[in-house]
């Protein structure tokens, strides 16, 4: 398509060239002809007049003068063919050089500075794709509004969104609880609240992303969003038998086509191979008052918070080494912050306090497996 264009656009830039030099030409070869015959009879008949007392020899001097330029004149036409022939070869030159150059340039220029290898994109597509300076621009407006306007339910339930793909998940979390606030609770809302928690704390469903989750599925026992999570928060507390359940309903019961099942269906055979997915960027949420609290503070001190509540669950298995459940949570803990020395030294240390709950051992070695800290001790 653009080839065409550009063929016309060139076809009309050497039309508008080439038109006005065919017009000089043919004004030039308009001015050819043969009048000497005609103003030698004139200068014959005035002096015959003059000759027959006609006209007064005063005013056949001004008459004569007059047709005598004329002749002349027709003589200088009736003695430039050959220059007309160069003059016509001349302008069709010019034209053929402004037929090859022109299209030629305009080609050259169009490489150097266009892009023709890139495909169509109508003036729809392009009001359509998304503008990352317009959205920024847009969110600004929208949170300057807010500002303003601090009880806008609406102006939050549309920006909690556009935070979330954003990955501005703390931002997320705020639009969302002014949301539920001013707008009221509904299932969808909560769900997508549920999430927001869940995303900010790096896919961990919290004690309170748990709260939202099922609060939506009271509401809506057939949302997807909150059976997938809920399922998620199943297999992250180790409870696989409830993570399968939950999944495999959620599979039963949607379309083929829904854009969930993929993801739910790739989880649910993790749970079968006895693989989680991704386990080492899962902590074990902290549940109660401790979740709320660590909740509640800046996000730049929230991984402290955690660390402090691993370093106090470490201490407190050194006082009762017999809490397998505890052992469990401090193994995966370690190694989700990235600290597997500690991990391996708890993980020995449990196998030590463990020795003879063979059950234990089992979930440990399962555990040593599943986060890569090697089998059995």
């Amino acid at each position: 398509m653009v080839w065409i264009l550009i063929a016309l656009m060139t076809g009309a830039a050497v039309l508008c060239v080439v038109w006005p030099l065919s017009k000089a030409r043919g004004r030039t070869f308009a001015m050819t002809g043969d009048d000497l015959p005609f103003y030698r009879d004139q200068l014959r008949a005035l002096d015959r007049d003059v000759a027959a007392g006609l006209v007064p020899a005063s005013e056949a001097e001004g008459s004569r003068a007059e047709i005598g330029r004329r002749l002349i004149a027709a003589a200088d036409r009736t003695a430039t063919p050959a220059h007309a022939s160069a003059n016509r070869i001349r302008l069709l030159a010019i034209a053929a050089a402004v037929a090859l150059l022109v299209p030629g340039l305009s080609l050259w220029l169009y490489l150097r500075v266009g892009a023709p290898q890139l495909p169509d994109l109508p003036l729809t597509a392009r009001l359509a794709a998304p503008n990352p300076d317009d959205l920024g621009a847009a969110i600004a407006r929208i949170e300057t509004h807010l500002i303003s306007h601090p009880t806008d339910g609406k102006g939050f339930s549309l920006l909690a969104p556009i935070y979330v793909r954003l990955g501005r998940y703390a931002d997320a979390v705020r639009a969302y609880e002014r949301t539920l606030v001013l707008l009221g609770e509904t299932a969808e809302r909560r769900a997508a609240y549920g999430e927001a928690l869940t995303l900010q704390a790096d896919g961990v469903v919290t004690a309170e992303a748990r709260d939202a989750f099922q609060k939506a599925l009271d509401d809506d026992p057939k949302s997807p969003q909150p059976r997938y999570f809920l399922g998620l928060a199943a297999e992250q507390d180790g409870d696989k038998p409830r993570a399968k359940a939950l999944w495999t309903a959620l599979v039963d019961e949607s379309p083929e086509d829904a854009p969930w099942l993929p993801e739910v269906r790739a989880r649910l055979a993790a749970l079968d191979q006895a693989a989680p997915v991704k386990p080492a960027t899962r902590l074990p949420a902290p549940t109660g008052e401790a979740a709320a609290s660590i909740a509640a503070l800046p996000a730049g001190q929230q991984l402290a918070a955690i660390h402090g509540m691993v370093d106090g669950l470490a201490a407190r298995l050194q006082q009762n080494g017999q809490d397998k459940e505890g052992w469990l949570r401090l193994v995966r803990a370690y190694t989700v912050l990235g600290e597997k020395d500690k991990a391996a030294s708890a993980l020995a240390d449990a196998r030590r306090n463990l020795a003879a709950d063979a059950a234990g051992l089992s979930q440990l070695d399962g555990l040593a497996r599943e986060l890569g800290l090697g089998g059995q001790g």
